[in-house]
């Protein structure tokens, strides 16, 4: 570095983790389960703590025939330090050319976070003439509380982070027509109060592209014709949109996009002797966005007009595994992926520029194909040990900047010894 910097240091870091896993009948119709953890996580460069801790609890009743639910709460927490040295020379101290960069004045201190869940879920079967319908749902209340999630800045002061919550339901029947096939639908709907939001200093404005609401549909099923094949398939229509309004230094900022999904996918399992099995899919995704968008940092005027997104991906795999011996196994893999998205740039009513030059839309426009080949061997030396080993060949092409492009060629390793 000609300014004697080191940059793209990666810190060794030091984690552990103690566990706590409980699970009782308490009485014939009720069960408890727990997991309940306590974690440190040491950047021994700059002598600082990353402190995690949290629970999960799940009690399930069956008390009333034809009738499971299951109440639970989950938390997680995270504790974060600021360095207690600093650095103000190289090879790690910030450029003195820029003094509000520099340590400590230019570190802001680490966020916290508390993530809590609470819910209930249940399903109905309405009697023995009916087994195969199952009527399924349930309630989630979540909220994401943040500490020193604050933006500061000359032109907007100090602007905090709202903690986000959020309410979900959803429910659907599911319908064994026979040993054979089973279908079912199911809805999904969020509504979140206050989603994280960003923050543009130059136009005081504000913007996200977390939704308000969310609602999913779903639509599939599963269909088994012999011991040795199962195949699976699922069809979604998503809507998500966001219409809030956030103070602005300039004006009332409003927030307004919508986004439509179309998430489709197909399975397949086939195992054509005890030893050898084969799995497959493909999967299908588009989504459209219209959104509000604030130009006005680099040509003039300042002016929101609507502009609008449209994103495709196409992932394609295979994988075998095949039982040499009882203690090892050979796996191998193929995996295609294609993705594209791209943009339309809105008329500009003030007679901004929005094409800076030679167009905005293409500098964006994103078209990349991948590929990757996987083989592996594992080892089972003894009951309680497990052994790997993977060859990952990929393969990286960038349609529109072909200097993107290139392959890697990665060997992993590793075991598990259970105590």
């Amino acid at each position: 570095d000609p300014g004697g910097f080191t940059n793209n240091f990666v810190s060794e870091n030091f984690t552990q983790i103690d566990r706590l896993k409980v699970s009782a009948q308490l009485t014939e119709d009720n069960q408890l389960y727990a997991n309940l953890f306590l974690g440190d996580t040491e950047n021994k460069f700059r002598d600082t703590h990353r402190q995690f801790s949290g629970y999960d609890v799940r009690l399930t009743n069956r008390s009333i025939d034809g009738v499971t639910l299951t109440a639970y709460a989950s938390m997680y927490q995270e504790n974060n330090q600021l360095p207690t040295t600093f650095f103000t020379t190289p090879p790690f101290g910030a450029s003195t050319a820029n003094p509000a960069q520099s340590e400590p004045g230019g570190l802001d201190h680490p966020f916290n976070y508390d993530r809590t869940r609470v819910g209930l879920k249940g399903n109905w079967r309405p009697s023995e003439v009916w087994s195969g319908f199952l009527l399924a749902g349930g309630y989630e209340y979540y909220e994401l509380s943040r500490d020193f999630a604050m933006y500061s800045s000359s032109r907007l002061g100090d602007f905090s982070q709202p903690d986000t919550k959020s309410h979900m339901i959803e429910f659907g029947p599911s319908m064994q027509w026979s040993p054979e096939w089973k279908t079912y639908v199911r809805y999904k709907g969020y509504f979140y109060e206050d989603p994280l939001i960003g923050v543009r200093e130059s136009t005081g404005r504000f913007n996200t592209n977390q939704p308000e609401q969310d609602h999913r549909i779903e639509l599939g099923g599963t269909w088994t014709p012999a011991s040795n094949f199962m195949a699976t398939a699922q069809f979604s229509l998503n809507n998500s949109w966001n219409q809030s309004v956030y103070p602005s230094a300039v004006s009332s900022a409003p927030i307004n996009f919508s986004e439509d999904s179309y998430p489709l996918y197909f399975t397949a399992w086939y195992a054509p002797t005890d030893r050898l099995s084969f799995t497959g899919g493909y999967a299908y995704f588009s989504n459209w966005i219209d959104q509000d968008i604030t130009i006005g940092f680099r040509t003039s005027p300042i002016e929101t007009t609507r502009w609008r997104y449209a994103g495709e991906n196409h992932l394609a795999s295979i994988n075998a595994h095949y039982v040499w011996t009882p203690t090892v196994q050979l796996t191998g893999g193929y995996e295609w992926d294609r993705g594209t998205n791209s943009f339309v740039v809105p008329p500009s009513t003030a007679g901004a520029n929005w094409d800076l030059g030679t167009g905005l839309a293409s500098y964006s426009a994103v078209a990349v194909e991948t590929q990757r080949l996987t083989a592996g061997l594992d080892w089972l030396p003894y009951n309680n040990t497990t052994a790997y080993i993977r060859y990952v060949y990929f393969d990286f092409a960038d349609k529109t900047q072909d200097f993107n492009s290139g392959t890697a060629h990665m060997l992993l390793g590793g075991f598990t010894v259970l105590r």
